[in-house]
């Protein structure tokens, strides 16, 4: 759920993430498919521009290296063999990979506990990402290319209501200058 927030990824594109997906040098992670888990299969990405490297920090490199450390033990321990070499690998599910569904129902409960409202799902830590990133004076085509959108109009039309209350702010600035 970490990487969710951390990367505004698509749900069925976190979970098809291999481990030659990230690279480590560079911080950045390569998305090129998904996992659709309605049909159980991996399923070209949503269009072209979903095809992208997303950026990631330090912070994200250091916790991808305990992960992957963590996982070669246990695996080792339980002598299970990670065929497709998934970074988000859960032994007993289809596939190793956990359902969107398993993984809502596991974020509302951590939201519950933690009471924060309101409760969203993992498209909605893909919104909360992108407002982040537009609230932080991020350039709009930039969160659209690591969004993996077309252009901005996607974005518009997702973000509007946060927008709208960015070029109120915005105004207000202008009119300071005045």
């Amino acid at each position: 759920m970490y990487l969710l927030f951390k990367t505004g990824m698509r749900f069925g594109e976190l979970v098809a993430l291999i481990w030659e997906d990230i690279n480590f040098d560079e911080k950045v992670i390569k998305t090129y498919r998904r996992y659709n888990t309605s049909t159980r299969q991996f399923v070209p990405p949503k269009n072209q521009t979903s095809i992208r490297n997303i950026p990631i920090s330090d912070e994200e490199i250091n916790i991808l290296k305990a992960l992957k450390q963590e996982q070669v033990r246990l695996n080792n321990e339980l002598r299970i063999i990670n065929i497709n070499n998934f970074i988000f690998q859960h032994y007993g599910y289809v596939q190793d990979i956990p359902n969107n569904a398993t993984v809502n129902k596991e974020l509302r409960k951590i939201l519950i506990r933690l009471d924060i409202l309101p409760i969203i799902t993992t498209k909605g830590a893909r919104h909360t990402y992108g407002s982040y990133l537009w609230h932080n004076q991020i350039d709009l085509g930039v969160i659209a290319r690591i969004l993996g959108h077309k252009d901005i109009s996607m974005l518009v039309e997702v973000y509007g209501h946060t927008l709208q209350e960015k070029i109120n702010d915005e105004f207000d600035n202008v009119r300071k200058l005045l």
